[in-house]
Parts: structure tokens; sequence; C-alpha cells
């Protein structure tokens, strides 16, 4: 008799079990599945988070290539204008020391500066030092013609739009010092420019 009263409501319950388990089965499995469920939230996090600073760093890379690129082609750009002032001061001066007591030399009353006018609002991807260098050398180059004008006198400027200077014989010793004088700077500038380009010396 004993024995019946302890087993009796392990068995009733033990009967009813299947019922308890299938009126809760939703909770159970949930109970059961949540730390899956958070576990392979965390990973898929993980792996966005893995993804998006992946694709982060490329954008960068691609970026700072793109304006690396823009760089090197600015670089080149402004070297060739530079060059050809460079060039153009040595001819200068040696017309002005080659010229007789009686020649007179036509002068640009502009300088050559078109290709920097255009990229100056890039000038900023440079580095600091091409930036001191090259506007250095352009300041002068946009200088010279007024400095000829000082020199030679309003009266020695020519042409339908005063497009010209005329330098005479008392003012070529003059014209040809300060093309020298301005030289050094340029060729400054086209150095560091150099340097700095891929594939430069």
């Amino acid at each position: 008799m004993t024995i019946d009263v302890i087993t009796a409501p392990i068995v009733a319950a033990s009967c009813s079990l299947p019922d308890i388990l299938k009126d809760y089965q939703t909770l159970i499995g949930a109970i059961l599945g949540f730390p899956g469920i958070m576990y392979t939230l965390y990973k898929n996090n993980e792996n966005q988070l893995r993804l998006h600073a992946s694709q982060k760093k490329h954008d960068l890379e691609l970026e700072a290539n793109r304006m690396a690129q823009e760089a090197n082609s600015l670089r080149v750009a402004l070297k060739s204008e530079l060059t050809f002032n460079r060039d153009g001061f040595e001819t200068s001066v040696l017309q002005f020391h080659e010229g007789t007591e009686t020649t007179q030399a036509l002068y640009p009353n502009a300088p050559k500066d078109v290709i920097y006018n255009t990229l100056l609002e890039r000038i900023g991807l440079l580095s600091e030092t091409e930036v001191e260098k090259v506007l250095r050398a352009y300041r002068l180059i946009n200088q010279l013609p007024f400095r000829l004008r000082i020199l030679v006198g309003a009266d020695n400027i020519g042409g339908l739009n005063n497009e010209y200077l005329v330098i005479g014989p008392e003012s070529r010793k003059a014209a040809a010092e300060m093309h020298e004088s301005f030289i050094p700077s340029i060729n400054a500038a086209i150095k560091t420019l150099d340097e700095h380009l891929e594939g430069g010396k």
C-alpha cells in the first residue's frame, strides 16, 4: 500500500509527460535553440564587420592609388611646362648675349603658364616641398614680363594687343641676367617633381 502511494504520482506524471512535452515543445525548442541562434547572429555580425572592414580597406587603397596617379599626372604636366619655360629662358639668354649693339629682341609680354593655371586647384596633391618649389618657380615666371616692362619702359611695348616687348641693346645685358637668376629656381622645381615621380630618377 505504501509503495502505491509513492509510485502513483510518478506513474501519473510519467503518463502525462508526453502531453506536457507536446504542450510546451515550442517553448522547450526555443530555450534549447536560443544559444544556437545567438551564436549564429554573433558569427554573422562578425563576418559582416570583417567584410565591411575589408571593403573599406580596399576602397581606401583604390582611392590612394587614384590620388597617386593623379599626383603623378600633375607632376608630369608641370614638369613639362617648367622645362619649356627653362629652355626658353636659356635660349633668350643666348640671344641677348649674341646680339649686336643695334639688335633689338622681341619678347612675349605674358608668361607661359597655361598648364599651371589650369591645374593650380589640384596642387595640394603634391608634397610640401614640391608645392613650395613649384610656386616659387611660377611666381618668378609670372613676374618676368612685369620686370621686363619696367626695364624697357612703356614705349617699348608693341603689337596690336601689347603682346610683346622690345628689348633694345641697352637692356639686353640686364634682361639676360634677369633670366639667368630665375633659372636655378625653375631647375629646383623640375628636380623635386622628377624625384617624386614614380619611376623617376
